[in-house]
């Protein structure tokens, strides 16, 4: 299904992958009975964990797209519908969201795999066979390597379930975060991909823990309910306020990304007019209540952005006249305004105290994960 030049219709084609790909030897290092594929289609699997386990793919697919795969008759739930793991090379699942990240990246800066460049999607398969070989000695040795050696003297079989709940759960920003989307492949400062065994052995580490809660959810159900509940349940004050912090940092950098793209005569140029009409109403009225402040100080692009709510800086990102000196950055248009809205939603609820529901706050809260890991903020 995927060979010749890596450009925009196969990096589409992979994102929206529904059904599985192998190439080679599939069942080479996990077995049929325990891949992921199967699990899901063979056992009664609650809906929390399937959620959980498709969460990281969630965003990858906009609206209109989930709708026509359903006019194809394709169906499927809207939050299981695309699964983490669809490509298989040579007995190795390759995790779908790092990897369309590379496919990108790819089409926009020259990658080289031991000084060759990688155009073609055949360009990529020496690099996926040291992936491979990472994949297979992490799937063969989570246990060892992730379980065993943090139990107790004496562990039993509850020990075991709750040190694998922990391996897909815990949240470490950039290094084991399954809903984040984990570090994929290094590049360094000549554009070589590196670091390929050690991702292959962190992402077949992650396929071994699913294989074991999907051949066994019933014993895990318990445990995902209770993490969704607890992480819902307590939202005090004080994650209230750090979450509107959250947003604010990521509002200031969109910001900062703006100043950079934008100089203010391509301001004037491709910014729509209602929304320059917009902002110089706010900057009218805000002078007229602070008269000490002088006009000439809001005439500059920085300045006039303090007046742009959430969903209007999204507006003038994805403006066609904009877009193309920020796709390098957000990548998919309808993506980028799904998150631009889950956010402002959860920060109009913070802002105006609104009762937060258990999906607005699920939602937001990636959305802030995805902007903060995008815009390379610091958690």
């Amino acid at each position: 299904m995927f060979s010749g030049k890596i450009d925009d219709k196969l990096i589409n084609e992979y994102r929206l992958l529904f059904y599985p790909v192998n190439i080679g030897d599939r069942n080479s290092i996990v077995p049929s009975h325990l891949e992921h594929q199967y699990l899901m289609s063979t056992f009664n699997i609650s809906r929390i964990i399937k959620e959980y386990y498709c969460s990281p793919c969630v965003q990858m697919i906009s609206e209109q797209e989930y709708i026509d795969f359903q006019d194809q008759k394709i169906i499927g739930h809207r939050k299981t519908f695309l699964k983490p793991y669809m490509l298989n090379f040579k007995g190795a699942y390759i995790f779908r969201n790092q990897f369309h990240f590379w496919l990108f990246q790819m089409t926009k800066m020259t990658r080289t795999y031991k000084n060759k460049s990688i155009e073609n999607f055949e360009d990529l398969f020496p690099i996926l066979e040291e992936y491979k070989v990472g994949f297979e000695e992490g799937y063969n040795n989570f246990e060892k390597d992730c379980i065993e050696r943090f139990f107790t003297m004496f562990p039993d079989k509850n020990d075991f379930i709750q040190k694998t709940f922990e391996y897909v759960t815990k949240n470490i920003p950039f290094t084991n975060n399954w809903s984040d989307g984990h570090p994929g492949f290094t590049i360094n400062i000549r554009g070589e991909i590196t670091d390929i065994k050690s991702y292959g052995i962190k992402q077949g580490y992650f396929y071994k823990a699913w294989s074991i809660i999907l051949s066994n959810s019933i014993l895990y159900e318990e445990l995902f309910e209770n993490l969704i509940d607890t992480e819902f349940k307590q939202l005090t004050n004080d994650e209230k306020n750090k979450l509107d912090n959250n947003i604010e940092n990521i509002e200031l950098k969109i910001r900062e990304l703006i100043v950079l793209k934008i100089d203010d005569k391509v301001y004037k140029e491709t910014v729509a007019q209602h929304l320059r009409d917009k902002v110089s109403e706010r900057i009218i009225s805000y002078l007229k209540k602070y008269p000490e402040h002088d006009a000439s100080e809001y005439t500059t692009v920085s300045k006039r952005l303090h007046f742009f709510d959430l969903m209007e800086l999204c507006e003038l990102i994805i403006n066609k006249k904009n877009w193309t000196v920020f796709e390098d950055t957000f990548f998919i248009k309808d993506n980028l305004t799904d998150k631009f809205k889950k956010l402002g939603e959860l920060r109009n609820c913070i802002r105006h105290s609104r009762e937060i529901n258990e999906v607005l706050y699920l939602e937001g809260k990636a959305s802030i994960i995805w902007f903060q890991k995008i815009l390379g903020i610091k958690k």
